[in-house]
């Protein structure tokens, strides 16, 4: 349109009158041309506001080709009015409470043991004697490694044991004494354990444990006689002097002084209790852990003084 009017404007006026051309004004066509471009110029303002005002327009322009995917909003991005995000699939699986805490590596607790010494590795070095069942207990710290497991402990334990008559296999008769223990010990040991899965939860474990134990307390000796009519040799036929020579002059002599009252000395002092002792031990048993953070063992071995019973509570730290 605009190459039209700039047509009729060159072909309507003289040349070579420019002056008289503006002076005369526009002519006929060139105001024909002129309106008809002012409507054609509103027509089309009219159908671009049209345009992008209509709501139908607006929704028709904007929609996806069919079967096209719209790209999923980056996540700085806000998600578009009116539509809204999928969530993740759910698997209807959701990790328990237990399953979100952490299985611990160090664990404190406190720990049972108990030991039997039996008559029959009594009668390897002695006549008479009898079973002994010594109580132990005390704190341990447990590291864990994997499958393995160190558990450290200070634990004390009671060799208490009733009067009992007891001689050396290579000792005369008249060697009889009445012995009567209320000694304990400070045992300082160090267990490794490796486990192996049973089920969840259960785990079998074995190894062994090494230490050693301070020994304290007295270790009561009294000579002892064959009363009349009883059987040489029979433990249950003896019983303690009173004092030298009475009430059995044989028996009862001045060899020592074993009579009522008297403690044996350790070691240090000349005597014949130990001041320490050793502790090795193998053993076998189960670990329980019903929790995270709580674990329970059981365990049974075999060490210097006999069987051993073992149990334990710990806590995850």
């Amino acid at each position: 349109m605009p190459a039209i009017c700039a047509f009729y404007g060159r072909s309507s006026a003289p040349r070579y009158d420019i002056t008289a051309q503006h002076r005369a004004g526009p002519s006929a066509p060139q105001l024909a041309c002129t309106r008809a471009l002012r409507a054609t110029l509103s027509v089309m303002l009219l159908g671009a506001v049209a345009c992008f005002t209509s709501p139908a327009r607006a929704e028709s322009g904007s929609a996806e080709p069919a079967g096209a995917v719209a790209p999923a909003p980056s996540s700085g991005d806000p998600a578009p009015s009116g539509v809204a995000l999928s969530a993740p699939p759910d698997d209807g699986v959701s990790p328990s409470a237990e399953e979100t805490q952490k299985v611990s590596d160090y664990y404190l607790g406190v720990r049972y043991r108990g030991l039997i010494i039996p008559k029959f590795a009594l009668d390897w070095f002695m006549d008479g004697g009898q079973t002994v069942y010594v109580n132990g207990v005390g704190p341990e710290f447990s590291i864990r490694s994997g499958s393995a497991e160190y558990k450290l402990s200070a634990w004390v334990s009671f060799y208490d044991m009733d009067p009992t008559p007891i001689k050396g296999h290579q000792n005369e008769e008249e060697a009889w004494e009445i012995i009567e223990s209320d000694i304990k010990s400070l045992y300082l040991t160090a267990d490794f354990l490796w486990h192996q899965p049973i089920t969840q939860g259960l785990d079998f474990s074995y190894g062994g444990g090494a230490g050693i134990g301070f020994i304290f307390g007295a270790l009561y000796r009294t000579q002892a006689f064959l009363v009349d009519g009883g059987s040489p040799g029979n433990p249950e036929d003896y019983q303690p002097c009173q004092a030298i020579g009475a009430p059995n002059e044989i028996y009862c002599d001045d060899d020592n002084d074993h009579y009522p009252g008297f403690s044996e000395a350790s070691w240090s002092n000349g005597g014949a209790k130990p001041a320490l002792f050793p502790w090795l031990a193998a053993q076998v048993g189960l670990r329980y852990q019903p929790h995270p953070k709580l674990s329970t063992h059981l365990d049974l071995g075999l060490g210097m003084t006999g069987f051993m019973l073992g149990l334990g509570v710990d806590y995850g730290l």
